[in-house]
């Protein structure tokens, strides 16, 4: 049969004070799951799950009979209930007991088998449940992972999210450190609070169409603070869908500070370039200089060379110098640039693999939602169904009831004869 390989990952524990039916069960299928195990009642079966428990071999499912001595199915899944609440129990009934059904309703029963038993009907169902609760589990899992992947971030960078008007709906500590707002201020106020007025309109522009197409945006961004200071950010931009993932509810803008590096940079350049544009300056003056004195030598008589000569090596050692601080400057400007050009590329890359993974999170995230909400539609129209079969055997009960009576008044007729 289909799914061999995910019964095989299985543990079950089935619930059954009939011998004959627990053996006979437990030989059909009992050897297609990873663990088998059986308990006669529910006294039996809540020991057995608290030993498997201590010994943290999990349970994937339970299958319990309704109707049994001791402790019958309904008081075992109330106990299991106080400890799991999302555990799969499918009950095996032979009656649809009204008042067994409405409790079991109540604790979140998983399914119910009608005796006698339909095998294939019942793998089914136990895969279905157990696949369901494993795609919870993970869900969970995976947002906890998410949560705690978002709760790093936002002890390293700016993280704040708007709207479909760009407003903006939240923002985590420090983004309200660094803008110098309060979160207060800032909550449905536009994003373009914080926007340099040195950032071009077409830049935003690029930014708007490419997050409105679904695709993130990744750039570096100059900011203004509230007092008016720059600060620089290393800025992702991603969409954020609804359950289903097919429109888009808002956006999430996660930013990496960077400005003291950038300060730090950009001050070191200005400097280096003024110093460049000062030095060719005073070359080009002493350049100058000299070609004055080469002509005074060539219309001055002898007694001048020598001072004249003497002058102008004076003047070469110092253009030599001069020379000497421009090549150095420009070596440290090249070896800055490459510097700083690695680490904003290390940088890049490492906020790409980031939200690689949590795109792929995501993904998943959406393709479990959307599956389990299929299935919640698909146990929904079960319950409906169940709801429908009672009134049926209610009015059936009533049918039923009619007949004796008119059984009854047919013999006290017959008896009067």
């Amino acid at each position: 049969m289909e799914d061999k390989d995910f019964l095989k990952s299985l543990t079950v524990l089935y619930v059954e004070d009939s011998k004959t039916i627990r053996v006979a069960l437990q030989n059909e299928i009992g050897n297609l799951f990873k663990n088998f195990y059986t308990a006669v009642d529910g006294e039996e079966a809540l020991r057995r799950y608290n030993i498997l428990k201590s010994k943290n071999i999990k349970l994937n499912a339970i299958i319990s009979d309704i109707n049994m001595p001791k402790m019958d199915g309904i008081e075992l899944l109330e106990k299991l209930r106080k400890d799991d609440p999302d555990i799969p129990v499918l009950f095996t009934t032979a009656h649809f007991e009204k008042e067994y059904l409405l409790r079991a309703i109540n604790l979140n029963a998983t399914e119910y088998i009608l005796k006698p038993i339909n095998i294939d009907d019942a793998l089914k169902k136990i895969v279905r449940e157990c696949k369901i609760n494993t795609q919870n589990e993970a869900i969970k899992h995976q947002k906890e992972e998410l949560e705690s992947y978002l709760e790093a971030i936002d002890n390293i960078a700016t993280i704040s999210r708007i709207n479909l008007n760009r407003n903006i709906i939240y923002a985590n500590k420090l983004f309200c450190d660094i803008s110098q707002y309060s979160l207060e201020e800032l909550i449905n106020q536009p994003d373009s609070i914080i926007r340099h007025p040195d950032t071009p309109d077409e830049t935003y522009k690029t930014i708007l169409e490419t997050i409105q197409s679904g695709k993130k945006w990744n750039g570096k961004l100059k900011n203004r603070a509230k007092d008016g200071s720059t600060y620089y950010t290393n800025t992702t931009i991603v969409p954020r869908y609804n359950e289903l993932g097919q429109d888009i509810t808002e956006y999430m803008l996660i930013k990496f500070i960077i400005t003291e590096e950038e300060l730090e940079k950009r001050e070191f350049k200005k400097k280096v370039i003024q110093n460049v544009k000062d030095s060719r300056k005073e070359k080009i003056e002493k350049d100058e200089y000299i070609k004055t004195l080469e002509d005074k030598i060539k219309n001055s008589d002898i007694s001048l060379l020598h001072h004249l000569e003497d002058s102008l090596n004076s003047e070469r050692k110092k253009i030599t110098k001069l020379n000497t601080q421009v090549e150095f400057y420009e070596d440290e400007i090249k070896k800055n640039t490459l510097k700083y050009g690695k680490m904003v590329e290390t940088s890049n890359e490492k906020i790409k693999q980031a939200f690689l993974y949590a795109k792929k999170i995501k993904a998943e995230n959406e393709k479990f939602v959307f599956e389990v909400c299929t299935l919640k539609t698909d146990i929904e129209e079960k319950k409906e169904n169940l709801s429908k079969l009672c009134k049926m055997i209610k009015t059936q009960e009533k049918t039923i009831n009619d007949l004796k009576d008119v059984l009854e008044h047919r013999e006290e007729q017959l008896g009067l004869d």
